[in-house]
């Protein structure tokens, strides 16, 4: 996932809830982008909160809803992307090791 496919599946979510950047709905889903989780009580209309998770589930996005916060599951922008807006998301590249890392760092020429 990179930021593109994470601020084309934020905007598309805020463009079909009908937010504008005023709305609490709005700046939990901005939240929920940012840091991955939003906190029911930082923005004091749990069950406001509550309804807009349970919505994110109902179109697609997978969230996990606890009774203090909601998280974004890891793989929920790939799959929201992929399945919902259709596009194909950048294929993720493998993590080097250890050694890989410290060869390239070190035998540069």
């Amino acid at each position: 996932m990179n930021s593109e496919e994470k601020k084309a599946v934020a905007e598309h979510i805020i463009k079909i809830a009908g937010f504008d950047n005023t709305t609490k709905g709005y700046q939990a889903i901005k939240l929920l982008f940012d840091k991955n989780e939003w906190d029911f009580w930082m923005l004091r209309e749990p069950q406001l909160h509550r309804d807009l998770a349970i919505w994110l589930q109902n179109i697609g996005l997978k969230v996990v809803i606890r009774a203090d916060k909601v998280l974004l599951e890891t793989d929920a922008i790939n799959e929201y992307y992929k399945n919902i807006l259709g596009m194909t998301p950048e294929p993720k590249e493998a993590e080097k090791s250890y050694c890989e890392r410290y060869n390239i760092i070190v035998k540069k020429d």
